[in-house]
């Protein structure tokens, strides 16, 4: 029996994608984990660990089984307002 989960390949935002994601961030509250990550710099495994353990200095938000991330925390993060781990 093969209990292996299956490998997935992280992906990494192209900055024309970076571009257009800081522009919606405007407008949209939140975003999702991959969104999140290619912002702050770090892996998208790094916040799923935050949420699961409650260590990261941002808290997401779920909608519909899934993982928000508010744009205000990443500014406050990017800003220097609060650390990233």
């Amino acid at each position: 029996m093969n209990t292996a989960t299956p490998q997935t390949k992280q992906r990494t935002l192209s900055n024309d994608e970076l571009r257009n994601l800081l522009d919606r961030t405007q407008v949209h509250q939140t975003i999702d984990t991959v969104e999140a990550a290619a912002l702050l710099g770090i892996k998208p495994q790094t916040l799923r660990r935050w949420a699961c353990y409650g260590e990261g200095p941002i808290k997401p938000r779920r909608m519909f089984g899934r993982l928000r991330w508010a744009v205000a925390d990443i500014n406050a993060v990017l800003n220097g307002e609060t650390e990233a781990a």
